[in-house]
């Protein structure tokens, strides 16, 4: 996890303050913001552009090899 977010670093939607604990331990600074899924309980909706820069951000992510394999987790997506 470590080396993936050393290559996606220079991306704005990923989170670049992080410190590696141990070879298997990656800790990140707080992040303020209300995941996807506590609006979709709100039913609250968001502008098609939020989904249209999400679906560029993570095919920039795929195109330096990195897969985010739980995206569908809607607690992932600040």
């Amino acid at each position: 996890e470590f080396k993936g977010m050393i290559r996606l670093a220079h991306l704005y939607a990923v989170a670049n303050r992080y410190t590696r604990l141990s070879p298997i331990a990656v800790a990140y600074d707080y992040i303020e913001g209300k995941p996807l899924s506590s609006l979709i309980q709100q039913g609250k909706t968001l502008p098609v552009d939020f989904f249209i820069e999400l679906e560029l951000q993570v095919s920039k992510m795929q195109l330096l090899g990195i897969v985010h394999l739980d995206l569908r987790n809607m607690g992932n997506i600040l």
